[in-house]
């Protein structure tokens, strides 16, 4: 994946959300989760590792009403998720979400003898979108939530409103 590409798709689908929920008075979150892989190139569990975090944040966002949810593939690790008019609480839980539905699956993995695999999510929500809202305030709010989730080791989720 063109991770240059993904990121310039991510900022006009974030800026278009963003207009959306200001027009509407709606909170915006967005979302970065990554599997816990040391190196996503050499470790040979990281594609799957990826995909079924693809899939749990899928899951996850599967309750909300799909036309609030954009899903992104960042990179061949990260995923991104816009949520409009989703406040921070209910995005938070959505990563929750992810987690365990990330949990059921490794009980398969697990079965099958292979890696079990945590997950980082990042979470950022402007609670109000401002008129001059610049979606890369968002982009860096949850990169730095999502590195602080990283950082425990272990799945986990970080959050900021702004």
């Amino acid at each position: 994946l063109d991770a240059k590409t993904n990121t310039s798709t991510l900022l006009r689908r974030l800026l278009a959300a963003g207009n959306r929920c200001r027009e509407r008075r709606q909170e915006l979150s967005l979302l970065f989760v990554e599997p816990n892989v040391f190196d996503v190139h050499a470790d040979p569990h990281a594609e799957t590792a990826s995909h079924q975090a693809r899939r749990a944040l899928s899951d996850a966002c599967a309750s909300l009403d799909h036309d609030t949810v954009t899903l992104i593939s960042i990179s061949d690790e990260r995923t991104a998720a816009i949520l409009a008019d989703c406040e921070r609480r209910a995005a938070v839980a959505v990563a929750h979400n992810a987690i365990a539905a990330l949990g059921k699956y490794d009980a398969a993995a697990a079965a099958a003898d292979e890696l079990s695999t945590t997950l980082s999510v990042g979470v950022a929500t402007a609670s109000v979108v401002p008129k001059n809202f610049d979606p890369m305030r968002l982009v860096e709010r949850a990169e730095r939530c999502l590195s602080a989730a990283r950082s425990c080791g272990i799945s986990a989720v970080k959050s900021i409103e702004i």
